[in-house]
């Protein structure tokens, strides 16, 4: 799915709230972001690799630093829209309180880990399907639908959560996030699976189970 789809998907879920989604906010965790330098996250991210490769700091040092610099524009914009105090909110959205206690987030959790053994496997088999897009994306979404399950599952356990409130902005785009990222690991999956590889077994069976979680994610 292109990135452009991506953001109308978002921005059509997100329609049921009053508060317009800045254009940039989907860049915080697209796989392929913009990259536009007037972007307010793709233009910082830019300046900051650049400041980073000045420092003589190895590509994969740099990338986590990055990637959680786009964490970290995505939580105060999210707190901010909540209205809630920086100073004294965590590092986290909502709530410090494990999202582990929650089945849903153990399940899909435990799916990943047996996901990354079968990218393990395919590595050591040198599986082609392993450098196609939808790897990348099943890949990628997997970690963006647990970050944003993680959001959601704290605002749920939060103080701020009443089942009679109204949704503040970061609760419907936290859940919007996860039903689409849930969409697009389980298309991907569906395309690996019918592959001629070494994995296609694995590959079905966790297609199978994800499609499982899929229809509970639905229902959050």
């Amino acid at each position: 799915m292109k990135s452009v789809q991506i953001k109308n998907s978002i921005n059509k879920r997100v329609g049921v709230s009053s508060d317009p989604v800045p254009t940039w906010l989907a860049c915080t965790w697209l796989r392929t972001p913009c990259g536009k330098k007037s972007c307010a996250v793709c233009g910082v991210l830019a300046d900051e690799r650049v400041r980073l490769m000045t420092q003589g700091m190895h590509e994969e040092e740099m990338l986590d630093i990055l990637d959680d610099l786009r964490e970290s524009v995505a939580d105060a914009f999210l707190l901010l829209a909540d209205k809630i105090d920086l100073k004294r909110s965590s590092n986290r959205i909502y709530s410090t309180r494990s999202p582990h206690r929650f089945s849903i987030f153990r399940l899909l959790d435990s799916w990943h880990e047996l996901l990354h053994d079968i990218f393990d496997e395919a590595e050591i088999n040198a599986s082609w399907w392993l450098e196609s897009s939808d790897a990348a994306d099943a890949d990628w979404y997997t970690h963006v639908l647990l970050e944003y399950l993680y959001r959601l599952l704290s605002y749920r356990c939060s103080s701020k959560f009443s089942v009679r409130s109204k949704p503040t902005f970061g609760n419907i785009y936290a859940q919007s996030v996860v039903i689409t990222a849930s969409e697009i690991v389980a298309k991907c999956l569906h395309s690996l699976a019918l592959l001629d590889s070494s994995e296609k077994g694995s590959l079905l069976r966790m297609s199978g189970r994800f499609d499982e979680l899929h229809s509970k994610l639905l229902l959050l």
